[in-house]
């Protein structure tokens, strides 16, 4: 049943996030030798046998490299792969593996990407001939567009470009941007308990949808457990969501922060009180309320007590990202674990599209900075919430894919990574 799953969800704008929790039953219903064929490119190694393992791999490899070949504008060789990222202590992670190989521009993102995942401790006995060493010709001709979108460790689609909607309050500000997010593409929408918008947005929802076509299962929904309820508040709050919105379940559902209001940072109950939460999450999750359940602004100490002690895994983080603030730990976290890396302030609460550095490649490449700023994230295959109430700017932030950054542009926009958060710090939240 899972093999028919995978094979399902495989498509050409997806990326496969798998976890390792779930390793065991891919072993068990999707061998190595139906997935490697030209349709299939999601590869399983798991042997006891050593010998047999390194055979399979030898295999697998041939497969993967045939199937990156497939989807690259140039000619690959191959070279010793001993440098390259590793996905654990115990296991290496493939989809860490390309993932890196499309950060670094040798393969083209967003592609059908094969993943595997195999048990040993070094990442030169999973691939006994190496890795893909010569770059594409060319590294940013992404076929990418408005309809992409990555797959969750839940199977679940979601859009790589959502629409956020913080500050739209007004019933008549909600159904104008909608609208303005409709009409340009948008197919995610992201709220939450504390934004005070999730009725308007469900009703505008109600009414435009038919108008352009749509119905329900075409769009994305994104809401968040506010603060206040952390514990054991929780279920009731997820559900008062679902009401809110008026859909019979919500295709994400966040833990928005990791503390709880009221209590200081420091109190050892909000520990207790994000298990709790995440208790009632599970359940919902597991009765079809919530399609798929994950967290806001954890930090990776925060995401590793919660990936210890969960049954569900978190599908999803999102958490601030931009330019100045890479999250290398925190992403390097979630490819490791298979969470979906989202972000959210790619401008920087607009101090970004000042930024000389930014407003100098928007001119090299005839874009706006903002244009500039959200084709950064999702160049490295990060989801990205662009927010506006102007109709202009809505259509502009989705006008993402038919351009590209190249190399230098990305490197000069990378190097501005000095820490620095615009948004609310979660580090000193116990």
């Amino acid at each position: 049943m899972l093999a028919m799953f995978l094979r399902n969800i495989l498509n050409i704008n997806s990326v496969i996030i798998i976890p390792r929790t779930k390793l065991p039953f891919l072993a068990e219903e999707f061998p190595l030798e139906s997935a490697i064929s030209e349709r299939h490119e999601l590869y399983q190694v798991s042997a006891a046998d050593r010998g047999r393992q390194t055979r399979l791999n030898q295999q697998a490899f041939g497969s993967l490299r045939a199937g990156l070949m497939r989807t690259a504008v140039g000619q690959y060789h191959v070279t010793d792969c001993s440098a390259y990222p590793r996905g654990g202590d115990d296991h290496v992670s493939f989809h860490t593996i390309i993932r890196y190989l499309a950060n670094e521009s040798y393969i083209e993102h967003f592609k059908t990407v094969p993943l595997i995942t195999a048990r040993a401790k070094r990442l030169e006995d999973c691939i006994p001939h190496g890795l893909i060493q010569r770059r594409i010709s060319n590294p940013q001709s992404v076929e990418m567009s408005s309809t992409s979108s990555v797959v969750l460790n839940t199977g679940v689609s979601m859009p790589l470009v959502g629409f956020g909607t913080y500050n739209l309050c007004e019933s008549g500000e909600v159904y104008i941007a909608v609208d303005a997010a409709l009409q340009a593409g948008y197919r995610a929408f992201d709220t939450a308990a504390v934004y005070g918008n999730e009725a308007e947005l469900g009703r505008a929802l109600r009414e435009l949808l038919p108008k352009h076509g749509l119905s329900r299962e075409d769009i994305f929904i994104t809401s968040k457990l506010g603060p206040k309820d952390q514990g054991e508040r929780a279920m009731e709050a997820a559900l008062h969501s679902v009401s809110e919105l008026g859909m019979d379940y919500i295709d994400l559902y966040l833990i928005h922060w990791p503390g709880t209001r009221d209590l200081a940072v420091g109190d050892p109950c909000n520990q207790g009180n994000r298990a709790g939460s995440w208790v009632a999450l599970e359940e919902l999750h597991a009765q079809g309320k919530l399609r798929a359940i994950g967290v806001s602004n954890y930090t990776p100490a925060h995401m590793k007590t919660l990936l210890q002690s969960c049954r569900t895994p978190p599908a999803l983080l999102q958490t601030e990202f931009h330019p100045r603030l890479c999250q290398t730990d925190l992403r390097r976290v979630c490819e490791e674990q298979g969470v979906c890396f989202q972000a959210y302030s790619s401008l920087g609460k607009g101090e970004l599209v000042k930024h000389p550095v930014v407003m100098e490649v928007a001119k090299g490449c005839e874009r706006t900075p903002a244009q500039v700023l959200l084709r950064w994230a999702v160049q490295q295959g990060v989801p990205v919430l662009p927010k506006s109430s102007n109709p202009t700017r809505i259509q502009e932030n989705m006008a993402l894919f038919d351009f590209s950054l190249d190399t230098a542009a990305m490197e000069r926009l990378t190097a501005l990574d000095d820490k620095h958060k615009y948004c609310r710090d979660s580090s000193e939240v116990v």
